[in-house]
Parts: C-alpha cells; structure tokens; sequence
C-alpha cells in the first residue's frame, strides 16, 4: 500500500488544477459574456445565463474543474489502475476537527464493531481476526460485501486499509489522528475505490450525493456528534448495546 504521506501529496496535487491554458482563457471569456448577458436580460433565463457564466468564470480562474476531475483520472488515480489492476479508480478525502484526545479516537475507530455507529451506510461489520474483516454496505443498486485487511496500524497515528481481492468492491484508503494544540483532534481520511458503475456511475452518484466524499464527510459529522457529546454516546449505547460506545477501548 501507498504510504499516507505519499497518498495525500499525489492526490492532493492532482486535486488542484485540471484545466491550463486555452482552456482557461475561453471559460474566463466565455464566462463573462454569458454574466453579462445574464444581467441585461433579466428574468429566470437570465438568471440561469448568470449562474453558468458564475460556473465558467470559477473553472477559469481557479484551473479546476469538478465535472472533468469526475469523467476523468488524475495521474495518482492511474498509478492505483496499474499497481491494484483496477478498471477505474477514484479517489476523495475530507477532514473534520473533534474535540477529543487522538488515542480516544484511536481506539475507537480501531474497533471496527463502533464504525456502524456513524458510518451510515454500513449493514454490518463481521470481524475475522486482529486485522481481517467482513464488510456489508448498502450500495446504490443492493448490498456490497467485500473482506478487508488492515495494512498499516500506527496507534494513536494512523489505521490503513485495502480490500481482498474476489470482493464486490475494490477499495483502499486510510484514516489520520492528527492532535491540534488545543487539544483537539483533526480527522482525516483519504479513500479510493474502483466504482461497481465505472466513471460514469461515481458521476452519478457524486449527483445523488451517494459519492465516498459526501459520504465520508457525512460520517465525519456522526463521528463527531458521537464522541463530543457524552450524552450523545451513553444513549446510542443503550440502544445498540454496544458499551463500547459510551467507553471506546482498542480491539481485543
């Protein structure tokens, strides 16, 4: 597997321009006409003219373009096609500070019987071994099911994890406990799969919202609301029965 540092500078980098040149310059023009256009008019169609000009004038002056970044790969997601031999690759990150110490956040995602607590998507966890799962998720047209291995464990640092090839879904990524100087925890994840539906369906599902990003920063939010709210995590407990979640401890 990749290594975390590795991973976040390849796709962040890929994340920061992905329209140059000419390309640049005609949604720059193209945009301010249509804005002009837009204003003069008037009207829904007005307004309609104005919010595609807005859109263009952005992918010029920013160099990026989210519906190319989603109907193409960036040069990390091919290095993940030829080292995992997948069709396609994707890839999404997102980040949420909480107000808890890292190795509290540590132990508790390390137990990977709490991650239904905020993963929502998540049928269910079957734990094989100290580093093997089975995981069962709701995906867009029926449940997925796939076995995953930890790949890297860093306490208090890091969880890293890839999926076992012969799955319904291939997928790697990680999970970082940075501590902040109040105290707090900043969360960060990065993952990367291969989507069941090809480019066009991780185009779909980004529309539905049904993406790893609008997921992963769904989960982030739960995840965030359950450990900062002792109150929050006593009753989810007594719900699910599960009193790892009013006192997270690491497996085993």
């Amino acid at each position: 597997m990749l290594g975390r540092r590795t991973t976040r500078n390849s796709h962040l980098s890929d994340r920061v321009q992905n329209v140059g040149g000419l390309e640049r310059i005609a949604s720059l023009t193209g945009g301010g006409l249509l804005l002009m256009k837009g204003l003069r008019q008037g009207g829904l169609l007005g307004v309609a003219r104005m919010a595609i000009g807005a859109m263009a004038l952005y992918r010029g002056y920013s160099g990026h373009c989210a519906a190319k970044q989603a109907l193409s790969h960036s040069e990390f997601e091919r290095q993940l096609m030829r080292d995992h031999h997948w069709k396609n690759a994707k890839t999404e990150s997102c980040c949420v500070v909480i107000n808890r110490p890292k190795d509290e956040l540590y132990r508790f995602w390390r137990d990977f019987k709490n991650l239904p607590a905020f993963m929502e998507l998540i049928q269910r966890i079957d734990i094989i071994d100290d580093t093997r799962s089975h995981w069962v998720i709701q995906g867009p047209t029926g449940p997925l099911e796939w076995d995953s291995v930890i790949t890297e464990d860093e306490p208090g640092e890091l969880i890293g994890w890839r999926s076992v090839a012969g799955g319904d879904l291939n997928t790697m990524g990680w999970v970082a406990f940075n501590e902040r100087p109040d105290g707090s925890t900043e969360v960060e994840t990065l993952i990367a799969y291969d989507p069941p539906g090809g480019v066009l369906g991780h185009s779909l599902a980004k529309i539905m919202k049904r993406d790893p990003a609008s997921q992963a920063s769904r989960d982030l939010t739960h995840l965030k609301r359950l450990m900062e709210s002792a109150i929050s995590a006593t009753q989810t407990a007594t719900v699910t029965g599960n009193a790892s979640l009013a006192d997270p401890s690491p497996m085993g």
